[in-house]
């Protein structure tokens, strides 16, 4: 979801075992890439990134510390 009166473009891409999309968003001189990661643990397999960007993850994993009664492997690797 992006307003109106910003030009946006979608790129969605898979990458090994995980999925990620890219939001090139302009707004008359400024520009912005944001990078929504679903499942990783590593950012080290994006692409790489010009200035003006914002990732945003989903680690798809339980704890306690964000509210689950339970803490899952995916869990653990994100608190560690």
């Amino acid at each position: 979801m992006v307003r109106n009166n910003i030009d946006a473009i979608q790129t969605t891409t898979h990458m090994y075992d995980f999925e990620f999309q890219v939001l090139n968003l302009k707004k008359k001189d400024f520009h912005m890439k944001l990078v929504n990661l679903y499942s990783s643990l590593s950012l080290n397999a994006l692409p790489a990134v010009e200035d003006h960007h914002f990732v945003v993850v989903d680690f798809n994993s339980h704890s306690q510390s964000w509210g689950y009664d339970h803490i899952d492997e995916r869990g653990e690797e994100v608190e560690n």
